[in-house]
């Protein structure tokens, strides 16, 4: 997963993109980050909830590689969130 960020004159017009690539097909999907806040955690945890719904299409072991430690965790919480109910 890629992201990016255009600083501008002023950090409120900044905007951020978000893309998802396959190591095989490459690029899946990609994009300009929606909403007000334009951050570079934003747009990588978009493109997780981008990779999550092409998970629910996809058959076999998926490996999902993500540089922001953050997102990470927040991911393993919502997982784990999701197995304790039952999901």
């Amino acid at each position: 997963m890629e992201r990016l960020q255009i600083l501008a004159t002023h950090p409120e017009e900044s905007l951020a993109a978000w893309s998802v690539a396959d190591a095989v097909q490459g690029p899946l999907s990609w994009g300009p980050l929606p909403g007000i806040q334009q951050t570079v955690p934003r747009a990588e945890a978009f493109a997780v909830l981008s990779v999550m719904h092409w998970i629910v299409a996809f058959e076999g072991p998926v490996h999902l590689w993500v540089d922001n430690q953050g997102v990470v965790d927040h991911v393993r919480d919502i997982l784990r969130g999701f197995q304790s109910i039952g999901r």
